[in-house]
């Protein structure tokens, strides 16, 4: 899991790096940076299969800007495609086969996209985004649009088509495909808040003080924001205390067995007892036994049928194979399951209030 965690984030700064080359491309009227670019996603893809996706998505809204910049109706036409891929995603969550990540992406009620602790970023993002699409828009008869027009105005229309869509489901943090793409807003802030202004001075230089003023109470809110969750220091001291639990109770786990850990924390387990974790259960039957890393109250299992990691006031941190954690799942009051599925994310999927 540690390996496709790094391969993902360089995936990433490779699409960033061809992303900065197509830039040099067109500024510098050199086509080895675009030539350099290409070798990027190829690379991006190698490093992750996701980034093929990515761009193909990517090249789809670039498209999409361009067919708009072209229309008659430009604004109804991106209305129109922003709401198919909202209503698309919650078609998803209506499809009954298919794999957990593709039946768990999407939700047939809206959420409220904007959710802890990312508030800020998507705020933000939701301004630069409507704002770079409508001033695109504004000026595609002042001048003629060039392609890193069409690149940005594809990330401002991600922005709003696919990150802040509200049938995305949240409720996996990040774990969940909406949580990993909000939880990188900041990369689509970093892109859209400069194009915006380079606009905005090329349009109306004396509109520029008064964007600056619009938006510096959302930078001081992204800074003024909470540290990221694996810096906080209530974090810190849990990861300490799992790491103790780990090492003093690691010789009481069967031998070739799997632990399913929230996001983040699964690095953590394999690191401390090189055994194999991850944050879903997994796709294959080769585990002699899998373990829950939950957060509960100790008062809900027998002490024969879980391993204390460590003790809090508020919950005890614990491992109890899947086996066990069904069986009990069974027979628990409904308000049980509930506080429990709160309290632990990564039971969503695998157990549900229905009964079996």
């Amino acid at each position: 899991m540690l390996g496709e965690f790094l391969n993902n984030f360089g995936s990433l700064t490779l699409l960033l790096w061809a992303f900065w080359c197509v830039l040099l491309s067109v500024h510098a009227q050199n086509r080895r940076f675009l030539i350099l670019s290409i070798f990027f996603v190829i690379f991006a893809v190698a490093s992750h299969i996701s980034a093929g996706p990515l761009v193909l998505t990517f090249g789809f809204f670039a498209f999409a800007v361009r067919l708009a910049v072209e229309s008659e109706r430009p604004k109804t036409f991106l209305s129109a495609l922003i709401g198919l891929c909202w209503l698309g995603t919650a078609g998803i969550s209506l499809v009954a086969r298919g794999p957990d990540w593709l039946r768990t992406l999407g939700t047939a009620h809206p959420q409220f996209p904007f959710r802890a602790p990312f508030v800020a970023e998507e705020s933000l993002l939701l301004v630069a985004s409507l704002a770079t699409v409508l001033l695109i828009l504004k000026m595609r008869r002042e001048r003629v649009l060039r392609w890193h027009d069409y690149l940005l105005g594809a990330i401002a229309l991600w922005g709003l088509a696919v990150t802040l869509n509200p049938f995305l489901n949240g409720s996996a943090g990040l774990s969940g495909v909406a949580g990993r793409f909000r939880s990188i807003s900041y990369i689509q802030n970093a892109l859209l808040v400069p194009y915006l202004i380079g606009l905005l001075w090329l349009r109306k230089p004396s509109l520029v003080p008064y964007a600056l003023a619009l938006l510096f109470p959302l930078f001081l809110l992204v800074g003024l924001g909470p540290l990221p969750y694996g810096l906080q220091p209530d974090t810190l001291l849990r990861r300490m205390n799992l790491i103790s639990g780990l090492q003093a109770n690691s010789h009481r786990l069967a031998q070739g067995s799997m632990i399913i850990a929230p996001h983040g924390d699964q690095f953590v387990v394999t690191a401390t007892t090189h055994i194999p974790s991850q944050n879903r259960v997994p796709s294959d039957s080769s585990y002699n036994r899998v373990y829950w890393l939950l957060e509960t109250s100790r008062a809900e299992f027998p002490d024969d049928q879980i391993i204390i990691l460590n003790n809090r006031p508020d919950a005890t941190m614990l491992l109890i194979d899947d086996v066990s954690l069904r069986q009990r799942w069974n027979g628990m009051h409904p308000m049980e399951k509930a506080l429990l599925l709160r309290r632990n994310l990564i039971l969503t999927g695998s157990y549900s209030m229905t009964p079996n």
